[in-house]
């Protein structure tokens, strides 16, 4: 009987100047799914993206089906499973978050705020906190502790630091001010899901994340939070990032909207030109986590 593979390539791109000798100056980032598995390379020093690869994964329906299928990408690697990387990042994906403004939020009562949208397992979760300090904003959000412990183990050199991808969204379109206002309505659609964000006058108004089981989900979700904040459909111009199939492109038919492009801030490998700019947001805006006194703070 076939052995089907857990993982398939889809994106590998690595600049000349990559140097395994120099991973001591390099950042990591690490995006993981229940569908993929990404990584970003950046060296700190020059701000500069020199290594992007993508991966799909099979059969995950659990935390240890995520680890286990990793960690055979991972041992085949020629270079992931090092362990003295200037900085290690990891985003992790669910529906397990909630966003407190600042002026409310207590860090003793972590889990009380995210109980009130999701239920929680406080034997099998830990709580934490990503602080966007430009929006005054937490989000608050649930990572299983078996994952933290395995990621802790294996980048026992450097401590990851744990972002959810909702803070890694936001994060990216926070480095384009102009877009920024309640003329847009930013889309990030995944295999199995979709997170939208609003925003007025520079302040985040809305973020949510929605699964995506049917075809006409997609359509669905995007009217019912246009008809929430109650924006007129010929008035606004939707930005699509990810994986945008023809399915969803022809259901964008009645809309104005446009794809988006890379974070701003940084400089990449002209080798990720082959990389289409509105992919693989939430992967390369995890790098300005590494970056001191910037926005972001992780709890």
């Amino acid at each position: 009987m076939e052995t089907l593979n857990p993982y398939s390539p889809v994106y590998c791109f690595k600049d000349s100047s990559f140097n395994v000798d120099k991973i001591a100056a390099y950042h990591l980032c690490l995006n993981f799914s229940a569908k993929s598995f990404d990584v970003a390379i950046f060296e700190t020093a020059k701000d500069f993206c020199l290594h992007y690869e993508s991966y799909r994964l099979q059969n995950v329906f659990t935390i240890h089906d995520l680890i286990q299928n990793v960690e055979q990408i991972l041992q085949n690697h020629e270079f992931l499973q090092a362990g003295f990387w200037h900085s290690v990042v990891a985003v992790v994906s669910n529906q397990k978050f909630s966003f407190v403004p600042q002026d409310f939020f207590d860090d003793d009562q972590k889990n009380l705020f995210l109980s009130v949208n999701a239920e929680l397992d406080n034997l099998k979760e830990e709580v934490l906190a990503n602080f966007h300090r430009s929006q005054k904003v937490y989000n608050i959000f649930s990572v299983e502790k078996i994952f933290i412990e395995w990621l802790n183990k294996t980048y026992a050199n450097r401590k990851p630091v744990l972002v959810h991808e909702m803070t890694a969204f936001i994060e990216g379109l926070l480095t384009e001010p102009q877009i920024l206002n309640d003329g847009y309505l930013h889309l990030l659609v995944k295999s199995d899901k979709l997170l939208i964000a609003s925003f007025k006058n520079g302040e985040l108004n809305f973020v949510n994340s929605f699964l995506l089981q049917r075809s006409t989900d997609f359509l669905y979700f995007v009217m019912l939070v246009l008809e929430e904040l109650g924006l007129d459909k010929n008035k606004i111009q939707l930005h699509l990032y990810g994986e945008i199939e023809k399915q969803i492109q022809a259901m964008l038919a009645k809309f104005t909207w446009k794809l988006g492009q890379r974070i701003k801030g940084v400089t990449y490998s002209s080798q990720l030109d082959e990389l289409a700019p509105h992919l693989a947001l939430d992967t390369l805006s995890a790098y300005h986590v590494s970056k001191p006194n910037f926005r972001l703070f992780v709890y």
